[in-house]
């Protein structure tokens, strides 16, 4: 019987404690939690100009292949935007962290501004060398 009274001011405390540092955790994380922020579509409209502008672009053009890759990473960010913006109307009753998905949207958009100037560069280089070549 002894034992079982030594037992309780143990488990009480340390309930407490438990309790404590659990409140704290989930306090902690609800002011940490990152809204969405999709800063992407200004890159895509950008992106969306340049594939409608380059459309008609021939096959055999060295900035052809440029332009498919363009338009992969577009796709693949619209797809990425468009998750994301359902995810934030499925959840907006309760609150989730968008760290992870802010960032994803944060490097995809880079990598499409990153292949938009490489598809511009290609471009512009083919069009002097050939420039270069109808002057000779």
């Amino acid at each position: 019987m002894a034992y079982y009274a030594t037992a309780i001011p143990v488990i009480y405390f340390g309930s407490q404690i438990a309790a404590n540092k659990v409140v704290s955790t989930a306090s902690v994380w609800f002011d940490t939690c990152d809204v969405l922020r999709d800063d992407s579509a200004a890159t895509i409209d950008a992106a969306d100009c340049i594939l409608k502008l380059y459309a008609n672009l021939p096959a055999e053009h060295p900035a052809f292949l440029s332009k498919t890759y363009l338009q992969a990473a577009v796709d693949y960010l619209k797809y990425i935007s468009s998750q994301a913006t359902a995810s934030k109307n499925k959840w907006r009753v309760f609150r989730k962290n968008y760290k992870n998905v802010n960032n994803k949207i944060l490097r995809h958009t880079r990598r499409v501004e990153q292949r938009i100037s490489l598809f511009r560069e290609v471009y512009q280089l083919a069009n002097s060398h050939q420039d270069t070549l109808v002057k000779k």
